[in-house]
Order: C-alpha cells, then structure tokens, then sequence
C-alpha cells in the first residue's frame, strides 16, 4: 500500500519572541514539530467555526419551525 504525502505550502508569519518561544516549549514537550502544532491548531479553529455555524442554522431551523405553528 503506498499512501501518498500531503501537499504542503509554506506560511510566513511574523510572531512576537515570548509567542514563538512559547509555541516552541509546547511543540518540544508534546514531542511534535512547531509545523505540527499550528496545523494543529488550525484545525482546531476550523472545527470551531463549523461548530458555530451548524449551531446557528440548527437554532434557526428551529425558530423557523416553532413560527410555522
């Protein structure tokens, strides 16, 4: 079975000291790459935010149904 690697670009940021040095300590505990860690968290951020969204169209449907009767 051969699984193919993902395609990856890179990502300029600019971050103060005390943040990159914070996120580095983080990385270097959890055993993981700095790379690793802000995918990571960025897809926390996504799953967040569908979260949010299928909560405010569930609330809607709802209050959208409780007008019809």
């Amino acid at each position: 079975m051969n699984i193919p690697a993902p395609k990856r670009e890179a990502l300029y940021c600019h971050l103060t000291k005390d943040a990159k040095e914070g996120l580095t300590q983080l990385a270097k505990y959890h055993n993981t790459t700095l790379t690793n860690l802000v995918e990571e968290g960025a897809h926390m951020v996504i799953r967040a935010h569908l979260k949010q969204i299928h909560a405010r169209n569930y609330n809607t449907q709802t209050a959208s149904a409780l007008n019809t009767w």
